[in-house]
């Protein structure tokens, strides 16, 4: 793509103009990443997210956005590989650094905290998951109080969990709050996009599950 090849000759510009760690090569490095999963090159990926975040780290210690960012980066790529325990251990350290760099609610953290518990819900941990995605709802309603698609994204992860739990334990109780999560997904995302969007047509699948 014309954009990947932008990115690449950005960075190998930078690493001209910087022979060693700077900020700006950091930058690069994650956007060729994102470039890449855009593309679905997964694996090529995680090389750029793994050498930005040692760069970070070399630069910046675990003290900024930028290397919780980067641990977020890692783990939600490694999840979309179908690595959950790798992804975990990333984003557990994602949800400790931006606990060191923000006080309160952060989008990054709520990013983190909703990954985390898809990895647990991967990993068959649905009491944990339930928790993690809980509080990342939460943190998102607070965060986007008029709404967003990472709120309406929260609220479809927390049915699946809920669902999964009713399933495996049979608490119709269970089943009541997953429906009624799908439900506020499915509003919210008719709010956001009106008419036809791929994340309404997922939330109109829910409900024939």
């Amino acid at each position: 793509s014309g954009a990947l090849e932008h990115h690449r000759e950005a960075l190998a510009m930078r690493e001209r103009l910087h022979p060693g760690d700077h900020p700006e090569l950091v930058a690069s490095r994650n956007n060729l990443g994102g470039a890449l999963v855009g593309l679905e090159r997964r694996e090529e990926a995680l090389e750029h997210f793994r050498s930005a975040l040692a760069m970070a780290r070399r630069l910046f210690g675990d003290e900024q956005g930028e290397t919780a960012a980067l641990l977020n980066n890692l783990g939600t790529t490694q999840l979309e590989l179908v690595r959950p325990s790798e992804a975990l251990f990333s984003l557990d350290a994602a949800e400790a650094a931006w606990r060191r760099v923000v006080r309160g609610d952060h989008p990054g953290l709520a990013a983190s905290l909703d990954r985390i518990g898809a990895c647990l819900a991967e990993l068959g941990e649905l009491e944990e998951a339930l928790a993690k995605t809980r509080e990342a709802l939460e943190m998102r309603a607070r965060l986007h109080p008029g709404g967003h698609r990472e709120l309406a994204a929260s609220h479809s992860h927390l049915g699946e969990i809920l669902t999964r739990l009713a399933e495996q334990h049979g608490r119709p109780g269970f089943l009541q709050e997953a429906l009624g999560e799908r439900r506020a997904a499915l509003e919210l995302r008719e709010r956001l996009h009106g008419g036809d969007h791929p994340e309404v047509a997922q939330s109109l699948n829910d409900f024939a599950l």
